[in-house]
Parts: structure tokens; C-alpha cells; sequence
């Protein structure tokens, strides 16, 4: 039902509101979310836990960037050879300053359309 192109707003909410983690539900109930991967071993997140709270921070943020390129890519947005890849977004974060803006700039670039892609219409297409 939130598929349809009229409850674009509802997303951009959900969008504000969650912090762009709405993208994780988005991926899990497009069926997304691979089994065999790093995210679904539950010893990585108890490790990460046990050695103090950043590293599960570090570790939820790139498993909401992963699944908002996940999402991205099956709403057809351009420039998924760029968003899929790992090694874009070290880079990003390696080189200061210019880099974390470029960073910032590519994620919200991807969330705008991943909104402006239900605003169109494409989610329905694909649900």
C-alpha cells in the first residue's frame, strides 16, 4: 500500500523523521538483503558490541548506506557503477574535507532520489 506513487510523501517523511534509515525496511521487504552476508552473521554484531558502542554505530552506518545503495540501484538511479562500489565511498572518506563533502553530497543525492523515484512512480513498477 505505501508503494503507490500517491504516498510519496509518507516516505519523504519517514525519510526525515528515521534518518534515512527507512531505506533498511524498504530493502528488506524488496527481499534485498542477502543471507550469506556480513550483515546477517549475528557473531559480527556481538563482537562489535563487546568492543564498545562505536564500532556498532560504524557498523549500522554502513549497513544503512548498503541497503540505500541496494534500493538505489533497483529504482534504476544513474551512476550505480559509482554507489555499488566500496572503493568509492574509502576513497570518499580517506581524503579529508573535500572528500567528506563529496561524501555527504552522494548520500543525499541518493536519498533525494530514491524519494524523487517513488514521487515518479518506479516503485510501483516494481513492487
Amino acid at each position: 500500500m505505501l508503494y503507490k506513487k500517491e504516498y510519496w510523501w509518507m516516505w519523504l517523511l519517514l525519510f526525515i523523521f528515521t534518518g534515512g534509515t527507512m531505506t533498511i525496511f524498504m530493502a528488506s521487504d524488496l527481499k534485498l538483503l542477502d543471507k550469506d552476508a556480513w550483515y546477517m552473521n549475528p557473531k559480527n554484531w556481538i563482537i562489535a558490541t563487546l568492543c564498545l558502542v562505536f564500532p556498532v554505530t560504524i557498523m549500522f552506518v554502513v549497513f544503512t548506506i548498503e541497503m540505500t545503495c541496494k534500493v538505489a540501484a533497483k529504482l534504476e538511479i544513474p551512476g550505480k557503477e559509482l554507489y555499488l562500489s566500496p572503493y568509492v565511498w574509502l576513497l570518499l572518506l580517506i581524503i579529508p574535507v573535500l572528500g567528506w563533502i563529496l561524501f555527504m553530497t552522494l548520500v543525499l543525492f541518493i536519498y533525494i532520489r530514491i524519494i524523487v523515484s517513488i514521487y515518479e512512480g518506479k516503485l510501483d513498477k516494481i513492487k
